[in-house]
Order: C-alpha cells, then structure tokens, then sequence
C-alpha cells in the first residue's frame, strides 16, 4: 500500500512539473499571456485533442482553465498505456 501511495504522489509531482513548465514556456511566447483561439474541429468528441500538426503534447483548455494532452502523439499514446498497466499491475501484485 506504501507503494502505490508513493507512486501516486510521485506521478502528482511529474505531472506538477511539466505543467508548470508548459506555463512558463506559454506566457514566454505570448506576452499577452493568451493562447490563439484553438479550432473545434481538433477534439474529438468535445473532450480529447488530436492535432497532428501541433507539436505540442500538452495544450490550454478551450473551456476551463488548465490543459489537456494532444493524443496524436504516439509517444503519449504508449505512455499512458503503460503507466495504466503499470498501476494496474502494481494494484494486482499486493
């Protein structure tokens, strides 16, 4: 139980970090501190982004505060499958 609770919190702060840094690398671009309006046309079903053109993984929201993951990325794909079948391992393994 130690293990998954470290592994939570280990993912909370790696998370933390990256956003941090995709803010600060934002408001670096834009001195205004606003992102351009982003298409409707790139989310599929009103929630995921997938833009293949866009190199970023990480992108602002449109409707809330707070960004979203660009899943064209294959990398991102992968990631997030392994580290749902790494908790789920580790869930399975106590």
């Amino acid at each position: 139980m130690l293990r998954l609770i470290f592994i939570i919190l280990f993912s909370i702060i790696v998370i933390n970090y990256l956003l941090r840094k995709a803010a600060t690398s934002r408001m670096n671009r834009h001195p205004s501190g606003f992102e351009p309006a982003f298409e409707q046309d790139h989310y599929l079903l009103g929630l995921i982004y997938y833009n293949s053109d866009d190199p970023r993984i990480l992108v602002p929201k449109t409707t809330s505060p707070g960004y979203t993951l660009n899943f064209s990325k294959p990398i991102l794909v992968l990631l997030i499958m392994f580290l749902v079948g790494w908790l789920i391992y580790q869930l399975y393994e106590m």
